[in-house]
């Protein structure tokens, strides 16, 4: 283990940001702040995390998954009425759906 590794606490870490123009606590599972050591990534993860919200038109992303990297990483977000934006950031796996019958048939 690495002496940065035993600063991360295994519940994660909490930090205040800025997303859209407004207030963010952003909480980040252990594993990405291990991934992403530096703030500057993590601002990046923030930067891209962003452009899906002004795509999506909302902040409030019940589950979106994003490779970064070489990493698999999943965000929750929900805005309050004191507008502040929370966020989670965790590491996952893709989900993929593999149905055939939807695409028997069909040429």
């Amino acid at each position: 283990m690495r002496d940065d590794e035993d600063d991360i606490p295994e519940e994660g870490v909490f930090t205040d940001q800025r997303l859209l123009g407004h207030a963010a606590k952003v909480w980040w599972q252990r594993e990405v702040m291990l991934a992403f050591p530096r703030v500057s990534d993590r601002v990046m993860i923030l930067e891209r995390l962003e452009q899906t919200m002004i795509a999506c038109g909302t902040t409030t992303l019940y589950y979106h998954c994003e490779v970064i990297g070489t990493q698999f990483l999943t965000f929750e977000t929900a805005e309050y009425e004191d507008r502040v934006i929370y966020v989670n950031v965790k590491t996952g796996t893709p989900i993929c759906f593999h149905i055939p019958e939807l695409f028997e048939g069909q040429s």
